[in-house]
């Protein structure tokens, strides 16, 4: 996968930097070489629901899919959440390594497959548990140290900043996190695991 870079332009993004926007035109696939994308959806009601991040050796989905399918276009967003340095391999380049390239071809695939099943874990969990179990999940799966905001962890469960704030008071208060300025120490991962699988 490396010898992508060989055929594409490579930028240097600063930290919240937009990547692409709903609506753009999908020119190339883009590969993350340092750093990190976070893909989201903005809904009409305001609210916004992270999608899933991109790092170093990860393929953007929603790239592959605009290129290969539909009006060519992102149906969502991305940003850069870090310092990050992104190579975009042109459109011709990208059909003509998938066509001839076994290794990234098999890449993709796999990546789609993960992907595909991350999202049917998704939906089942937006069906299934309520948000505290869902917040339990994700700050289990960030932990021990999370340097998040109140609202991206909301972004990235779909849900309001709010909601979020209130549930963490919640867990604090039962001491199984410790809550601090964009600081979220787990003290009880048990309790966490525990909370958040009841049914």
């Amino acid at each position: 996968m490396n010898s992508i870079n060989n055929h594409a332009a490579v930028v240097e993004l600063a930290p919240g930097t937009t990547v692409f926007s709903a609506g753009d035109s999908c020119s190339g696939y883009p590969s993350v070489i340092s750093g990190e994308i976070k893909v989201y959806q903005i809904y009409a009601s305001g609210r916004v629901k992270e999608l899933y991040r991109i790092g170093p050796g990860d393929n953007c989905i929603l790239s592959l899919s605009s290129l290969r399918g539909g009006d060519g276009r992102y149906p969502a967003f991305a940003m850069t959440t870090v310092a990050s340095r992104i190579a975009l391999l042109p459109k011709a380049q990208f059909e003509l390594r998938l066509a001839q390239d076994a290794e990234f071809r098999n890449k993709i695939l796999s990546d789609l497959s993960g992907r595909l099943l991350s999202m049917l874990e998704l939906v089942e969990d937006l069906s299934e548990k309520r948000v505290d179990q869902r917040l339990a999940t994700l700050l289990l799966r960030h932990g021990p140290l999370i340097a998040h905001t109140h609202a991206e962890l909301a972004a990235e469960l779909g849900t309001v900043r709010e909601i979020v704030s209130r549930t963490l008071a919640l867990f604090d208060s039962k001491a199984w996190v410790s809550t601090r300025r964009r600081r979220i120490e787990l003290l009880n991962a048990a309790a966490l695991e525990h909370f958040a699988t009841l049914s």
